[in-house]
């Protein structure tokens, strides 16, 4: 057995801890191509063209097919996309409407009848064009496909294959819960304590200790959560879930970038420009975490990195006496 631990996954990290933690600018983050982005330049549905094809359900389906069967990415995505099942809304790896009809009856803008061999077809053509978000659409629809009830020759080490793939390519989605907390200082001035906190979101009492080691002291309040930056595509990342819990104290006076971890859980302390970490050193991936500080039209705050490379809104700083 480990010695207590900091994560929801024991990763037998030492208590207390008490190195300072990282305060870094590593290189920008160049984010892998999405559909989004490939869709504004390319020649065949660029700009204005994908309106104008749209319109024209037959056409729009002919142009689509004969543009993914000479080699056109997005084509290929856009085809695959299509052909994918719908899937229940609170019903995980349940396929509409059958399965969930109080879900509203999903429509089909190409008239096509959904078919995870047809949207795996495409969707591995893109795949192997080296394009990492076709690699990971592709992981979850073969996990679905062998959640189904319908037999397949699928095995789970071929969605662990095509997520490898996918991060391999740029494309890193990770199942992480990001929790927002807030240290007001003020008071107590000699330890840290929690406020009332639902128990899946507190710090256990060893965890404050610690954290009281590296320099915190006051009261923790937990702000909320919020999941990975997901679409109705991608609902299902790779687990196991993982946490990052980021804790605001007194706001930086110049933004602050710090490494968001790779699969495992860690703390952010955040206290004017100093930003602490537990543990010290955690394997991490090439997005950020942005800390910020007060500026006209948004408070302080936390905003995590998305794939597409934009910052979520995140974590909000409340304001502090």
């Amino acid at each position: 057995m480990c010695a207590p631990c900091l994560a929801v996954a024991c990763l037998c990290v030492p208590w207390p801890l008490s190195l300072p933690g990282q305060q870094v600018t590593p290189d920008a983050y160049t984010p892998p191509p999405t559909l989004f982005q490939l869709l504004q330049t390319d020649p065949s549905f660029g700009g204005a063209k994908l309106s104008y094809l749209a319109a024209d359900k037959a056409n729009f389906r002919a142009t689509l097919e004969k543009q993914a069967a000479s080699g056109n990415l997005v084509a290929q995505m856009m085809l695959g996309g299509t052909y994918i099942p719908p899937e229940c809304t609170f019903h995980p790896y349940k396929t509409a409407p059958a399965d969930c009809p109080q879900d509203h009856t999903p429509t089909n803008d190409l008239g096509l009848t959904p078919s995870f061999d047809l949207a795996i077809h495409w969707l591995t053509l893109a795949s192997e064009q080296g394009n990492g978000e076709a690699s990971e659409i592709l992981a979850q629809v073969i996990d679905r496909v062998i959640h189904s009830p319908t037999p397949s020759r699928y095995q789970v080490a071929d969605v662990a294959r095509y997520h490898a793939l996918a991060r391999s390519q740029g494309y890193d989605l990770q199942d992480v819960e990001y929790l927002c907390y807030s240290l007001d200082p003020s008071h107590p001035t000699d330890r840290l304590t929690m406020s009332a906190t639902p128990p899946e979101y507190a710090f256990a009492p060893m965890e404050l200790e610690a954290l009281h080691a590296v320099g915190a002291s006051g009261t923790i309040t937990w702000r909320g959560t919020s999941g990975p930056d997901i679409t109705t595509l991608l609902r299902h990342p790779e687990g196991p879930k993982f946490r990052t819990r980021v804790i605001l104290g007194r706001p930086p006076s110049k933004p602050i970038l710090v490494p968001m971890a790779d699969r495992v859980d860690v703390v952010l302390l955040q206290q004017g420009d100093r930003v602490t970490t537990i543990p010290a050193a955690y394997p991490a991936i090439r997005r950020k975490i942005s800390f910020r500080p007060p500026a006209a039209e948004e408070g302080a705050g936390a905003g995590f990195q998305q794939i597409d490379g934009h910052f979520s809104v995140g974590c909000q700083s409340p304001a502090l006496p």
